[in-house]
């Protein structure tokens, strides 16, 4: 069995774990929006529509959402995880994020940074742009680049031409940050190191 083969069923056996309500979270075109109709003035509430068009009221402080799923079942449902993924409330997990083909709109319209669990256990925070804007890690970052692994072996080389490393359509793979596109959690999580260090100390795929 191949490298690529290995990797592949390692990504399967992710995804099927995957909480299917986490990853409708993550993939569906759901848009967040606060303080506009119902939720307008209130700190908690937020607009949460759907692919349908159906729009549900979310109050993040007590995770409920009008929506049948959660009105019938009592469970947290996408909505409510969308909500709180976007307005950075949750760390979007390691796992989920590598398994899902996360949408890109993801936090749109909301005025927070997403927050993406490390597969090491750690937080990192991007904004809309793609730009890392704190790391969990207070080690020098010259010391991080040291001690950096190379996973290529395991999940194969990164491509540097604006391509995923998942083959996902909608990500523009690790150097797609330096195009105005964030990555997909997979690129960014399991892309070589090299690839890493490239775009961050060269400033990208064209010099």
């Amino acid at each position: 069995m191949s490298i690529k083969d290995t990797a592949a069923r390692k990504t399967a056996a992710t995804a099927e774990s995957i909480d299917p309500r986490t990853r409708k979270a993550l993939e569906q075109y759901l848009t967040v929006t606060p303080d506009v109709g119902r939720a307008r003035g209130a700190e908690d509430l937020v607009l949460v529509t759907s692919e349908s068009g159906s729009s549900y009221l979310v109050d993040v402080r007590e995770d409920s959402c009008e929506c049948p799923d959660a009105e019938y079942r009592d469970i947290e449902c996408k909505h409510v995880k969308r909500a709180r993924f976007s307005l950075a409330l949750d760390a979007i997990p390691a796992d989920a994020a590598a398994a899902c083909d996360v949408d890109p709109d993801l936090g749109q319209h909301c005025d927070a940074d997403l927050r993406f669990a490390a597969a090491d256990g750690g937080i990192i925070v991007a904004d809309d742009d793609g730009e890392i804007l704190d790391e969990d890690d207070d080690e020098p970052d010259q010391q991080r680049l040291d001690e950096a692994v190379d996973l290529s072996e395991e999940y194969g080389e990164a491509p540097l031409a604006g391509t995923c490393i998942a083959g996902y359509e909608r990500c523009c793979g690790i150097s797609g940050m330096y195009f105005g596109e964030f990555p997909c959690a997979h690129c960014w999580l399991y892309a070589p190191a090299s690839a890493h260090v490239h775009f961050h100390d060269v400033g990208g795929a064209d010099e």
